[in-house]
Formats: C-alpha cells, structure tokens, sequence
C-alpha cells in the first residue's frame, strides 16, 4: 500500500476542508487553470484510492466478447481451439 501523503491526511481528517479547497480549484479549471485542472484530478484521483473504488492491480479490465460459432461440429471444435490458443498468445503477451 502505498504511503500517506499530506493530500490524504487533508481528505481523511478534514474532508469538508478538501472539498472547500477541490470547490474553488474546481472554479479556477473551469476558468481555464491548466494547474488548477491537475491538482483537481489529482484529488479525485487519491480520493478515489482513500475511499476503495480503484480497482485492484491484477485485475482485468478487457471487456467479455461473444463470439457466434456456425458450422458443422468439426468447425465448431477447430474455431473455439483458435479461440482458445489466441487467448492464451493474448495473455502471454506474444
């Protein structure tokens, strides 16, 4: 896990304060503030880690296929082993 910055110490005891600091950054990128505009998704970013909504590291985020086979039961059997070996290739990254 990785270590608590001054950012996080601010949201977790003095979340009506972040938010007061976010709502006036918040103005200053709608105005145009490329800095205020960073800073901004940097909060939402550690807030989003502070509160559990990033997903963990290992998980895959590949959205499911579906895959409509035809053909007689010999082309069915050789389409889902095509399937099946360029998923492997996929996640071996080859």
């Amino acid at each position: 896990m990785p270590q608590a910055t001054a950012t996080d110490a601010l949201i977790r005891v003095a979340p009506a304060v972040a938010l007061r600091v976010w709502s006036r950054l918040w103005d200053l990128t709608l105005a145009g503030d490329y800095h205020a505009a960073e800073v901004v998704l940097k909060i939402v970013g550690r807030r989003c880690t502070i509160m559990g909504f990033d997903p963990p590291g290992d998980t895959d985020l590949t959205p499911p296929r579906t895959v409509l086979v035809t053909g007689s039961s010999e082309q069915y059997v050789a389409t889902l082993q095509s399937l099946i070996a360029e998923t492997e290739d996929r996640e071996a990254g080859r």
